[in-house]
């Protein structure tokens, strides 16, 4: 049987983290947990270490997702895994869940990330098919299973971006090599994302998620970079992405707070990203509030 690593990034997590790790640990042979947490959180892992066999690296700050993930994967090759489980803090496997993701990868060789159908616990939609797997373009990366032999190809992730779209990038750039990003319909998995609520304008359901002007600084630098490099190959998935960007952004006008603060902050990480100003945003910057 093929060996499987989970690999959970934390940030400054709470004792509901541990809810998370029922839900998966039993179903791979070992997890590793980043922790890119900025206070202490020693006394939520002396628990945890009690009931679970894992591993934990303490990075001491924010390194960014995309420098936890390739610290648990480099780890995982390293120690001669075929598969690992990338799964966020917050996510929550159903019964079975790794298991179906296994069997979907290891039906064809070029597929490189397979992902289960994610239940948004703020959202009151979520798509369905009818099929079993769905070959798509990208998908987040918490609940996806990667064959890791791949990563030799492809690379680590792009830890320049710091957060978000980190993950869009990864598969795109996949994709590009002519590898696979398949979604298993029957594969089912908890998610949060951010405050994420319903509103409802002349019959239009809308999803404001109410993130902070820092992730919209990241969302809206790391898009722009996307959207560059890939817009040629993918030009339909970047239209797309711009569509919801937009739509995002009305969002912020309509529903959230801060909406200057937001504003400010989605033209600040336009205006690096053109500037070639990547990694975790420095407060001392240049930036549009002067």
């Amino acid at each position: 049987m093929a060996r499987i690593i989970a690999i959970s990034v934390y940030y400054n997590p709470d004792y509901d983290v541990i809810k998370g790790l029922e839900s998966f640990c039993r179903q791979v042979d070992y997890t590793v947990i980043v922790d890119n947490s900025e206070r202490s959180v020693d006394e939520l892992y002396n628990i945890i270490k009690k009931t679970y066999n894992l591993k934990i690296i303490e990075n001491k700050e924010n390194r960014g997702i995309a420098t936890a993930l390739n610290q648990g994967l480099q780890y995982a090759v390293e120690n001669g895994y075929e598969y690992a489980l990338l799964i966020d803090q917050d996510s929550k496997l159903f019964p079975e869940t790794v298991n179906k993701l296994r069997k979907c990868l290891e039906s064809d060789e070029r597929i490189f990330i397979a992902c289960p159908q994610r239940i948004d616990v703020n959202s009151a939609t979520n798509e369905k098919s009818t099929a079993q797997y769905k070959k798509i373009l990208t998908c987040v990366t918490s609940g996806s299973l990667l064959r890791l032999k791949h990563v030799k190809e492809v690379g680590y992730h792009e830890e320049k971006l710091f957060i978000d779209m980190v993950d869009h990038e990864y598969c795109l750039r996949a994709s590009s090599m002519g590898l696979q990003v398949v979604i298993v319909n029957d594969a089912l998995m908890r998610h949060r994302l951010g405050m994420m609520c319903r509103k409802i304008i002349l019959g239009v359901n809308f999803y404001p998620t109410n993130h902070s002007a820092i992730r919209r600084y990241y969302k809206a630098r790391n898009s722009f970079y996307v959207w560059r490099r890939y817009g040629l190959k993918y030009p339909k998935f970047v239209l797309r992405a711009i569509v919801n960007f937009i739509i995002e952004y009305l969002e912020i006008v309509l529903f959230e707070d801060d909406k200057l603060g937001k504003t400010i902050a989605i033209l600040n990480g336009f205006y690096d990203c053109v500037r070639q100003r990547f990694g975790k945003k420095r407060s001392s910057s240049k930036t549009f509030r002067g």
